[in-house]
């Protein structure tokens, strides 16, 4: 009787060990499982990332497009259609279909351009050429609006008014005005009167429309108000 109750105390035992060799395989194979659940769960995150780069770039175009079509073609300027395509041909510079989303925006810009012209507002209209020039400057049609522009403007005398908060708060937007203005002024070897309150604003209105061309701009100084800019377009050659 003591040597069953030995007996089966010992298979008991034999039977806990066993269960306990069981116990430790079967948290083993489950910590390999749950090692390898881990890795699934590690090499899916990287997929996403590849979908993400397309889902932006897709948005990016939309972006664009819808940019487009509300007419904001080149402000409000950091969510302009000109800056939001040129971070879709920095991603894409070879895509057919962006490549042809910009010809057709050139083409707006111009648009713009030439509608200004006919308004004789000859500084906005060089500054949205200029926008069209940097976005596609081989648009086939970029040459003969410029064109346009050299000859309706050849001869006028044109004054650019200065908003005083705009000038007293040296704003961004009115930097790349002035900076793109002073391009405009060289090329076309046009001659300026800046008119301001102070010499400090007048110079730093100088400063602006010199500070991206090698070119010395032709201007003398006048003080007073309203703050502006009259510019004597020459007569074109030829």
């Amino acid at each position: 009787m003591n040597r069953y109750l030995s007996d089966c105390h010992g298979y008991s035992t034999a039977l806990q060990v066993d269960a306990a060799r069981v116990l430790i395989l079967v948290c083993a194979l489950s910590s390999l499982a749950g090692c390898q659940t881990i890795d699934d769960s590690a090499s899916t995150t990287t997929l996403p990332s590849g979908k993400t780069a397309i889902q932006s770039m897709a948005q990016l175009k939309i972006d664009t497009r819808l940019a487009m079509d509300r007419g904001h073609l080149v402000e409000p300027y950091e969510h302009s259609a000109a800056q939001l395509i040129l971070k879709v041909l920095e991603k894409s510079p070879h895509d057919e279909s962006v490549l042809l989303m910009r010809s057709d925006l050139s083409e707006s810009i111009m648009a713009v351009a030439l509608d200004l012209i006919s308004d004789q507002r000859f500084i906005a209209a060089g500054e949205m050429l200029n926008h069209a020039r940097v976005l596609d400057p081989d648009h086939p049609n970029l040459p003969a609006v410029t064109r346009r522009l050299t000859i309706a403007r050849q001869s006028v005398v044109e004054t650019l008014k200065i908003h005083p908060a705009n000038l007293s708060g040296r704003s961004s937007t009115l930097r790349r005005q002035l900076s793109i203005l002073g391009q405009s002024i060289v090329e076309e070897n046009a001659t300026i009167t800046i008119r301001s309150s102070n010499d400090a604003s007048a110079r730093w209105i100088y400063q602006q429309l010199s500070q991206d061309v090698a070119q010395r701009i032709s201007a003398t100084m006048e003080y007073g108000a309203p703050a502006a800019i009259i510019i004597r377009w020459p007569q074109p050659k030829g």
